[in-house]
């Protein structure tokens, strides 16, 4: 896989962007499921970010390097893999990987998410839509929102953000 740092969105159509996307709003039974769609990256400069090579031994209060988010784990066996590589109260962060044939089971959730797509392609499918997904897309779903990855292609690793933190709502 490869790594990218220090992107910046800027609107379609400038050059001299990082990253160019386009945003493309989906009517979801009023909040609105949006998907980004990457276009042309260019190479991104390293230098000034802090990386997990550049932090071992130091001592950073209250910043966490999420080592292993968003990259492909084989299920063992299971039709999906789903890990949590961080949880605190307001949000946490895990990595949903679907292997090509696999089945996305999830149901809906009581909290809000954000998909990134590391790796992989598939299809995402929501009552108000459809929309491939490529390494570089992000996906915003709102709190009990049907939704299903379907048709994996390639093998599918998500980094998943969802706020507040995995099953901290309850179902009224």
């Amino acid at each position: 896989m490869q790594h990218r740092t220090d992107l910046t969105v800027q609107p379609v159509g400038q050059e001299d962007a990082k990253l160019s996307a386009a945003v493309a709003p989906v009517e979801v039974e009023k909040r609105t499921a949006v998907l980004v769609r990457p276009y042309q990256h260019a190479q991104a400069s390293r230098r000034g970010v802090i990386t997990a090579q550049r932090c071992r031994g130091a001592t950073l209060p209250g910043m966490m390097i999420v080592e292993g988010a968003g990259e492909w784990r084989a299920p063992g066996g299971a039709a999906n893999d789903w890990v949590e590589h961080l949880r605190v109260p307001d949000l946490s962060v895990g990595t949903y990987c679907i292997p090509v044939g696999g089945v996305d089971d999830q149901r809906p959730h009581t909290e809000d998410e954000i998909y990134v797509v590391t790796a992989g392609r598939a299809r995402i499918v929501t009552p108000g839509g459809a929309a491939d997904v490529v390494p570089g897309s992000v996906v915003f779903v709102p709190a009990g929102e049907e939704h299903r990855f379907v048709d994996v292609t390639e093998d599918l690793a998500l980094l998943v953000v969802f706020g507040p933190a995995y099953g901290s709502r309850t179902t009224a």
